[in-house]
C-alpha cells in the first residue's frame, strides 16, 4: 500500500529528481528548464500544492495541483474547445504526475484522483484539468475525464498531449458505474 500526502518544503528536490528521471531519462522529453542536480522544477512549483507517494517511507512518485486563479494560461492554450472554460471558469490543474517505473499502478493513480476530487469539492471547484500523454489518456477517460481539445505538441513535455477535463457531473457518473472512490469523495460528489 502507498501513502499519499502533501509534500514537505524540503522534499522539492526529490520531487524534481523523480520528474527528471521519468520525463527526461525514461520518456526522452527535452528538459526545458535549468537543470540543477538532475532536478526538473519550474516556476509553477512555487504556486502549486505538491503531493508525494511513499512506499515504506521512500518517495516514489509525485504530482502537483494548481488553482486556475494562479494564472495557468500556458495550460489553457492547449484546450481548443473553449466551451468548458465558460462552464467552469475556476478549475484545478493536475500536472507533473511522475511515478518511478517499479511502483506504477492503477491503485496509485486512483488514490491521486480521489484526493484531488476531495480537494476540488471542498474548494467548490467543479472541474479538474489535465494534459495527458496519449498512452495513458484511456485510463483517465475510463474514470470520467472527457477530451476537450485536439492532441497537440507540448514544448514542455517534448511530445503530444491530450487535453482532458473531469467535471463534477462526469465524476458522479463514474461513481455510479465503478466503486473506485473513497467514501469521503463519494459523499462530497453526491452533494456537489
Amino acid at each position: 500500500m502507498f501513502t499519499l500526502r502533501e509534500a514537505e518544503p524540503n522534499e522539492i528536490r526529490i520531487i524534481g529528481n523523480i520528474r527528471y528521471r521519468v520525463f527526461c531519462e525514461e520518456k526522452g522529453a527535452p528538459c526545458p528548464y535549468d537543470i540543477e542536480d538532475n532536478s526538473l522544477l519550474d516556476e509553477f512549483d512555487a504556486i502549486s500544492y505538491q503531493y508525494v507517494f511513499l512506499k515504506d517511507d521512500i518517495i516514489v512518485g509525485c504530482f502537483r495541483v494548481q488553482h486556475s486563479k494562479t494564472g495557468l494560461t500556458m495550460f489553457e492554450s492547449i484546450f481548443t474547445n473553449k466551451d468548458w472554460k465558460s462552464l467552469y471558469p475556476e478549475f484545478f490543474n493536475i500536472s507533473k504526475l511522475a511515478v518511478l517505473k517499479p511502483y506504477r499502478g492503477l491503485k496509485m493513480f486512483l488514490q491521486m484522483i480521489d484526493l484531488v476530487i476531495i480537494l476540488a469539492c471542498e474548494a467548490n471547484i467543479k472541474a479538474l484539468l489535465i494534459s495527458s500523454y496519449p498512452d495513458v489518456a484511456g485510463i483517465y477517460k475510463k474514470i470520467g475525464f472527457i477530451q476537450v481539445g485536439d492532441p497537440s505538441f507540448s514544448e514542455t513535455n517534448g511530445c503530444e498531449v491530450i487535453p482532458l477535463v473531469l467535471t463534477a457531473d462526469t465524476a458522479r457518473n463514474a461513481l455510479l458505474s465503478h466503486n473506485w472512490f473513497s467514501e469521503k469523495a463519494r459523499t462530497l460528489l453526491e452533494n456537489a
